[in-house]
């Protein structure tokens, strides 16, 4: 059985009228959008997606329910065909809060960072006393990554639950890097400082 979606260029074998007939798999429903790859989260100290390839032109991330263990935000690397990049990334974040009852927009910028911040505050988490109704819902385009020379640029938006003073608010976020131009083979995420992942799933798809 197939593990992953049908190629282009696979076949399927049907029966038109009685006579068997092979039928290209771009033929059947869309393929422009496809799934490369998941984790559902269990005390993951990082999630990594090599998967970035010249088949897709850009690529979306899902993050369902993702939660921490620590009062960390989402970070976000990515990667060649070295390895990490930890140096030259540039984020800015805008978001809308609730504060206890009191609204606030607040915006946040990063310069030459070593990981990209994908949002304001600290992220849900449980332990210390504290446990999140709901981990964050955040929804990322990241665009064109294998154009040799070409920057790494990403763009966000969603919803996250934040303990530290019930700073809950839906938010925009964007970044690309000031350097390392390259042709990117992938990323990696983690929350910011030695925090975990405790739960919820990432999702990653190519958009052709």
């Amino acid at each position: 059985a197939l593990a992953v979606a049908p190629a282009d260029t696979d076949e399927f074998l049907i029966s038109d009228a009685g006579t068997l007939k092979r039928l290209d798999a771009s033929l059947v429903g869309s393929s422009d959008r496809i799934k490369l790859g998941s984790s559902d989260i269990s005390s993951a100290s990082s999630v990594t997606f090599d998967v970035f390839t010249d088949d897709y032109r850009s690529y979306e991330v899902i993050f369902d329910n993702v939660v921490q263990s620590d009062a960390r935000y989402l970070a976000m690397q990515p990667r060649n065909s070295s390895g990490t990049i930890s140096s030259g990334l540039y984020s800015v974040i805008q978001s809308y809060e609730d504060a206890g009852g009191a609204q606030a927009r607040k915006d946040t910028h990063e310069s030459n960072g070593s990981k990209f911040r994908l949002h304001q505050g600290n992220g849900p988490r449980v332990g210390s006393g504290i446990d999140e109704p709901y981990g964050s819902l955040l929804h990322m385009t990241i665009g064109d990554v294998r154009t040799s020379g070409e920057p790494f640029v990403w763009s966000l938006h969603g919803f996250n639950f934040d303990y530290d003073g019930n700073r809950n608010g839906t938010l925009t976020a964007a970044g690309t890097t000031q350097s390392n131009f390259d042709v990117y083979t992938g990323v990696i995420f983690t929350p910011s400082g030695s925090g975990t992942f405790v739960s919820g799933k990432i999702t990653i798809y190519g958009n052709k």
